[in-house]
């Protein structure tokens, strides 16, 4: 009878560890970003928006004609090994 109880603890503190994980705070690491051409998605009037990345200067295009008429869309650069290399859009050859 005293091993039940004594599991029936041992269960009941892993719940309530196991919540006090999901309770963390966020990672508060910056995000790395992969190698390709980034454009930011943002809604009218706001300062942040989503980065979408494309692997070819072609697919940029096209995705800049996708979004253009439901966001702002605005060239983040190129990215190169996490870091920003070129920040001019690139011409479509």
């Amino acid at each position: 009878m005293r091993k039940l109880f004594l599991t029936s603890i041992v269960l009941y503190n892993y719940d309530t560890h196991k919540n006090f994980i999901d309770l963390a705070r966020p990672a508060t690491t910056p995000v790395k970003l992969k190698d390709g051409y980034y454009i930011e998605l943002r809604h009218k009037g706001e300062r942040k928006g989503i980065k979408l990345r494309s692997d070819s200067i072609p697919e940029l295009h096209q995705s800049i004609k996708k979004y253009e008429k439901l966001y702002d869309v605005h060239f983040y650069g190129e990215v190169k090994k996490g870091k920003v290399v070129n920040d001019k859009l690139p011409e479509l050859k």
